[in-house]
């Protein structure tokens, strides 16, 4: 699509090279470097157009001849193409006049979307970055056939992709080709004559990791060219190499002096791996092991979860495993079983529940933040919008969930979503994909993350007797699918509040006395020696054994911590050994069976098969913690207790004692139903007796207290029922 008029004469920049001399020594280097790779390519063609090259390998046939590939990539490729279609003597006569050379082994050389410059227009450079939107394979002309209506002349025009991004269609401006001719038409488009090539256009944004303080998330418009379109969706994360352009933006009056980058792809790579992204040197694996072995292995991970917070060590050893995760897998009937874990946190203002979930976003290779306020469902999933990348037709733009796959994503006030919202949350928590259909399209996108949110309760702050549904302005539907859900509560206590008030000011100390001795932070002027005296002889006690320097500071640095959990991910897949199995199975028919009492009353449900597959990922994730290849019975023995002191947590009774999931999946306590079953009963058999639709209110309250229940019970329960408009009063003394 790039076909450029070159003079073989004509000297490459300040190389040694010209056009001609280029041509041989790619021809060379083909034959030296890719003699095998170009045997195979020439057997596959025409199912395979791309003969790929490694720039590996040209940088070690040449200095200047890698060089010229960056700078003067255009000629570069078109030497190489030359080439390869006349250049080469291969066994076997074949033409591979449609082939074209890609290169790969480029990426090292990555540059971020913001820091283009116009130093690199016409150079190849290589981006990562995560694709936000798509457009549909669509075919244009690679060479378009013009006929001439006064002789019969066929003229082919090749086509440039620039001219597709101007839209805008390159004619036969110089009249017909025919001598005895020369008219400048009119022209008829033969297609039978033309030739195509696919052709598809995205957009790229910069990854998480790359943006600037304080700064917008960078796009970049790119450009797919042959073979390779259509092998990209929204959501995927990839380096593409490629040669950047600058094309002309234009208004009304036609173009302007304003140009935007344009990248024209010539190899993607697709580098949707997460944890598997980090580098992890032999030293650093040999370490990582060691400290596999260390009794105290749990400790040191859970103190280095969010140092700066006090406390909350079930909840951060949660964290943990989240980040460590299950295992997915796919049964042999094709079905896919999620290995992330989901956790959510619910409980009063002001106990550090965002700043948990801050922390998760900064040790996580791949993690993505939203909010309540500002999340949409076509945020948080995918949406079909009409774009200028096609000239106003659909497309599919990625929201959070696709472009965090593989990572984390941390929503915050998730209770503030609007309904509609947040149901698009079930399918992408669940199964794991985010499927949109509209406007004609169709697609399903990969959605594989874990989800670590935290919400307030409705009425500013939790009532430990009221049931969680009732307290939370969130579906039961969507409570269900966490594996994990934390109440946290904010519960005055003299000795615990003492300490978490020593630890806030400890933290701040040691935040003031970084800020006047480290040069590295911003704003650092030149220390008051008296300022540091100060700090020196009013330092603070040492926090818990001594291990930790500073307060604040993890006990394992985050960065090695990070590479151990990459590890852990990339190296470990336990599975759970028999032992473990008979445990987990006890531990759930156990919690099952009091569901019937001996005399077949019906108590509350208090684990469910969704709560099973939760202690499995638990249970998979200790035994990577401590890089097993076998989850044990120790294992699950740790899983057990966190998904139970979980349950007790959320689905504890407080009337009878017991675990009730109900109250998490429905929405109602079982207790609750029943009492309420109570009352409908004693309003129908009064209703069936009296031949009428109206019941005295004092029937039924003395009904329920007949049964047992007390009179000021009685009396909220049916205050409940009149709030959710299933009873109504018909008078106000009634």
């Amino acid at each position: 699509m790039m076909e450029e008029n070159f003079n073989l004469n004509d000297r490459i920049g300040n190389s040694k090279y010209t056009m001609e001399t280029l041509i041989d020594d790619c021809a060379r280097f083909l034959k030296n470097r890719h003699w095998d790779d170009m045997l195979r390519f020439i057997n596959e063609y025409p199912g395979q157009k791309s003969m790929y090259i490694s720039f590996k390998k040209l940088i070690r046939h040449g200095f200047d001849f890698g060089n010229v590939m960056i700078d003067f990539p255009n000629e570069m490729f078109e030497a190489m193409r030359i080439a390869l279609i006349e250049k080469i003597d291969f066994p076997i006569d074949v033409d591979i006049s449609g082939a074209t050379v890609r290169i790969k082994e480029f990426g090292q050389n990555k540059i971020s979307i913001h820091a283009f410059r116009e130093t690199n227009i016409e150079q190849l450079v290589s981006v990562e970055g995560i694709v936000r939107k798509a457009t549909n394979v669509e075919a244009i002309y690679a060479k378009t056939a013009y006929q001439c209506l006064r002789c019969g002349h066929v003229t082919l025009v090749p086509q440039s992709s620039i001219a597709y991004v101007e839209n805008r269609m390159e004619e036969p401006y110089g009249g017909c080709e025919e001598e005895t001719c020369g008219k400048r038409g009119p022209f008829k488009i033969r297609n039978r004559l033309s030739s195509f090539v696919d052709f598809q256009r995205i957009q790229l944004q910069e990854p998480p990791e790359t943006i600037q303080n304080g700064g917008q998330p960078q796009s970049l418009e790119v450009v797919i060219v042959g073979d390779i379109a259509g092998d990209v969706v929204p959501g995927n994360r990839i380096i593409i190499t490629g040669i950047l352009n600058a094309i002309n933006l234009t208004n009304k009056d036609g173009k302007t002096v304003a140009c935007k980058y344009v990248l024209y792809a010539n190899y993607i790579e697709h580098i949707d791996k997460g944890f598997q992204e980090v580098e992890i040197s032999p030293d650093e694996e040999r370490e990582i092991l060691e400290m596999s072995q260390d009794p105290d292995l749990f400790d040191k991970l859970v103190a280095s979860v969010a140092p700066s917070i006090y406390g909350y060590e079930d909840i951060k050893l949660a964290i943990l495993l989240q980040l460590f995760s299950g295992v997915p897998k796919i049964t042999v009937d094709g079905s896919w079983l999620r290995g992330d874990i989901h956790i959510m946190l619910i409980g009063d203002p002001g106990i550090a529940k965002s700043q948990l979930l801050r922390y998760v976003l900064r040790i996580a290779p791949r993690a993505n933040f939203s909010t309540g306020l500002g999340s949409t469902k076509a945020g948080l999933t995918a949406s079909a919008v009409k774009d200028e990348l096609k000239n106003g037709a659909w497309t599919i733009e990625a929201g959070v969930l696709p472009m965090t796959n593989e990572g984390i994503v941390c929503a915050d006030e998730m209770d503030k979503m609007r309904e509609e919202d947040r149901s698009g949350l079930h399918e992408a928590m669940e199964q794991q994909t985010v499927t949109i259909s509209k406007a004609g399209l169709i697609m399903t996108l990969s959605a594989k993350c874990s989800v670590l949110a935290a919400a307030n309760p409705k009425y500013g702050r939790f009532d430990e007797y009221e049931g969680l549904a009732d307290q939370i302005n969130m579906p039961p539907a969507l409570l269900s699918r966490f594996d994990l859900i934390y109440v946290l509560q904010d519960k005055p206590n003299e000795a615990l509040d003492t300490k978490i008030a020593n630890h806030i000011l400890n933290i701040h100390r040691s935040g003031s006395k970084a800020r006047i001795t480290n040069s590295t932070l911003p704003g650092y002027s030149d220390p008051d020696p008296l300022m540091v005296k100060l700090f020196e002889s009013c330092a603070p006690p040492k926090p818990h054994d001594g291990e930790v320097k500073e307060y604040g500071s993890p006990v394992i640095e985050t960065e090695f911590m990070r590479k151990y959990i990459a590890y852990a991910r990339k190296k470990v897949f336990p599975q759970i050994n028999q032992e473990a199995h008979a445990l987990l199975l006890d531990f759930y028919i156990s919690l099952r069976k009091n569901n019937y009492g001996a005399s077949g009353n019906k108590n509350p449900i208090s684990i469910t098969a969704r709560q099973m597959e939760g202690m499995i990922r638990l249970t998979e994730a200790v035994a990577r913690v401590r890089l097993k290849p076998e989850a044990s019975a120790e294992d699950a023995k740790v899983a057990i207790s966190i998904i139970h002191d979980s349950l007790r947590n959320v689905g504890m009774d407080s009337e009878n004692g017991q675990i009730d999931i109900d109250s998490v999946l429905v929405g109602r306590k079982t207790s609750l139903k029943d009492k309420i079953k109570l009352i409908m009963d004693l309003m129908d058999g009064y209703m069936k007796d009296h031949q009428t639709r109206e019941v005295p209110l004092v029937y039924v309250v003395e009904g329920l207290v007949d049964a047992g229940i007390s009179e000021k019970d009685a009396a909220e329960h049916i205050s409940r029922l009149l709030r959710d408009g299933k009873l109504f009063r018909k008078g106000e003394e009634e």
